[in-house]
């Protein structure tokens, strides 16, 4: 049984720890969001409230482990300490909360993923904040794969201290300096009609 109410009251709570959400105008959307996923895998894994209240628990103080930045593709869970990653609910809730895009913020696959994991982290979501994310006190410009709208050159205009590159629930990360050394573009045909560039890791 699943009482949303103290699922609900939870959920703003922790949400309430983790900046950038918790100075949003609309707060209460992403409260509701996140309610959602987690009652629904809940649901799926046969928890009750008392198992979402306990993960959540166990989330709210978690820092991530250091993000390497040797551009090098990783699992997400590599930079989860096991208290976390080793509850029943972690591995559907990540991979829900990676395909979270919240509410009408500028964010990719991914971020919010990162900033709810890591207590330390500020979610970008005032469009005068200069940085989509901090985490692991750094900030970092993420791009998912497949991306077709960012030109090489705007690399080198992000003033993050990192590029991290989302596929799927891996991330590869690099300072921003090095980024040629973790990724390229290239067109299609079709691709340089449109000026659209694709992205891929070199791994």
């Amino acid at each position: 049984m699943i009482d949303f109410g103290k699922v609900r009251e939870r959920t703003l709570l922790f949400l309430s720890t983790r900046d950038g959400f918790n100075n949003y105008h609309d707060f209460d959307r992403f409260v509701n969001d996140l309610t959602g996923i987690l009652c629904n895998i809940a649901l799926a894994y046969e928890c009750d409230t008392n198992c979402i209240i306990g993960f959540l628990d166990s989330l709210e103080g978690h820092e991530l482990k250091p993000i390497p930045t040797d551009g090098k593709l990783r699992h997400f869970d590599s930079i989860v300490n096991e208290h976390v990653s080793g509850h029943v609910l972690h591995k559907p809730f990540s991979e829900e909360v990676m395909k979270w895009i919240p509410g009408s913020v500028q964010a990719g696959k991914g971020e919010a993923l990162f900033c709810v994991y890591d207590q330390r982290s500020i979610f970008g979501t005032s469009p005068r904040a200069g940085f989509d994310v901090v985490v692991d006190l750094k900030s970092h410009e993420f791009k998912a794969i497949p991306n077709n709208q960012v030109r090489p050159e705007d690399f080198d205009n992000y003033t993050s201290d990192n590029i991290t590159i989302i596929k799927g629930m891996s991330f590869a990360s690099t300072r921003k300096d090095d980024w040629r050394t973790m990724c390229y573009f290239y067109q299609t045909d079709n691709a340089k009609k449109k000026d659209y560039y694709s992205l891929k890791l070199l791994t």
